[in-house]
């Protein structure tokens, strides 16, 4: 029996309110589309785009981004079984920057960087060429040179027109060489004036992205998207741009989308950026929201006591080191906000924190933020703010205590064997 594969719904008829560069740019990507044989649905995820913003681009109530033009005619080239076009591609990129000049300056903005980019890496490759054949020519023409005063000296006696040949061989030579010398200069200090327009276009163009992702958040990243952007920044170099991102969502951002960025990078093994993004939380985020969400996600006392009281634990309790071994996301960040926000918070933003745990009944989470305090802060801390102080001090008393029944333990042990 065979199955009728589900007909593709037909897309609505474009505003008739759109310019004629918004029109065309929308009608080139539903001809795209069409030829691709996917559904709306398909094509958004093989993009790796949400289909909402899919739908905005095909009606012409948006303009994608500048990458979007390959990713597209990659798809339509596997599912026809061919190769991608560049010339098809630059098309559709210069329809899609006609449209974003209307409805976006700050798209088409990033569509004249790349451009001006891509124009200056050609002129970078061409100087570098030349600047091979050069080097090349200098090679031949210092051996020729060389050659020249090697015959030269080893003549003992010959005809003084050959003689002249030969010193007049040898000049021209050294002639050359100074000429291609200076032409070598001349080539080296063009390149390195497009290697510096490089590197400012591609400061120009991070720039630009940066402003472009912060702007698009108004329309909800998700945090695949968000992971995905810090990722490719970190991976090639572009720290201060992920940092800045960071600081922002810090501030901007509700506390689960930076949980859920936390959780993905430990998931993906990128456990360093996971503690930037708790840095970057401890600094900029509400300290009370922090604490807040921090009580939702703390384990029960029976995992707590797996984590803490392991050393303490008899033989005959059976026990599971899993959660200590390897801890969910969730409570690898209770064990980690702590220490994030005494070496990262403002000190009135760790104290707002120690307030809170104070009145909600947060004793656990108190007395491990006194005890990180006390190991952030050099022994004797007195830096005139009252509150601050208390706070050093209460750590202090706590763990004076717990030293001396350590050592009340210990001895009542020790007399347990004496006997």
């Amino acid at each position: 029996m065979t199955h009728q594969l589900p007909t593709r719904r037909g897309l609505a008829e474009l505003d008739e309110r759109l310019s004629e560069p918004e029109r065309r740019c929308a009608q080139r990507l539903r001809d795209l589309r069409d030829r691709t044989g996917l559904s709306s649905e398909e094509l958004a995820h093989r993009l790796r785009v949400d289909k909402t913003r899919l739908s905005k681009f095909l009606n012409g109530r948006d303009v994608p981004r500048r990458e979007l033009a390959a990713r597209i005619h990659q798809v339509v080239a596997e599912q026809e079984g061919g190769e991608v076009s560049p010339e098809e591609v630059a098309r559709t990129r210069k329809l899609m920057y006609d449209a974003a000049r209307i409805r976006s300056p700050l798209q088409a903005r990033e569509f004249e960087l790349a451009d001006a980019r891509e124009e200056i890496e050609h002129q970078r490759i061409r100087t570098n060429r030349q600047l091979d054949l050069l080097r090349e020519e200098l090679v031949a023409e210092r051996r020729k040179r060389q050659a020249a005063e090697d015959a030269l000296a080893a003549l003992n006696v010959r005809a003084r027109d050959e003689v002249r040949a030969l010193i007049e061989q040898c000049d021209a030579a050294a002639r050359r060489v100074v000429e291609v010398e200076e032409e070598i200069r001349k080539a080296e200090a063009l390149l390195r004036l497009q290697e510096r327009d490089a590197r400012a276009m591609a400061d120009l163009s991070n720039a630009t992205d940066a402003e472009l992702l912060l702007w698009d958040q108004a329309e909800e990243v998700s945090v695949d998207e968000l992971y995905q952007v810090l990722v490719d920044w970190r991976d090639y170099d572009q720290d201060e741009q992920a940092d800045q991102l960071m600081e922002q969502l810090a501030t901007s951002s509700d506390i689960t989308l930076l949980h859920g960025l936390y959780e993905m990078f430990l998931d993906k093994g990128r456990k360093l950026d996971g503690q930037r993004i708790l840095a970057s939380t401890a600094r900029s985020h509400d300290p009370v929201a922090v604490f807040y969400f921090t009580r939702t996600l703390e384990p029960s006392k029976g995992e707590e006591q797996s984590l803490t009281d392991f050393a303490g634990t008899r033989v005959h309790e059976p026990m599971s080191l899993v959660p200590l071994l390897n801890p969910s996301p969730a409570m690898q960040w209770v064990r980690d906000v702590v220490p994030a926000l005494v070496l990262h918070a403002p000190k009135e933003s760790l104290l707002r924190f120690h307030r809170a745990c104070g009145e909600n009944g947060a004793a656990d989470l108190g007395a491990r933020l006194r005890e990180h305090v006390l190991k952030a802060w050099p022994e004797g801390w007195d830096s005139g703010d009252r509150r601050e102080t208390e706070l050093y001090q209460l750590a202090r008393t706590e763990a004076e205590r717990r030293e001396r029944e350590r050592k009340y333990r210990r001895s009542w042990f020790a007399r347990l064997l004496e006997r």
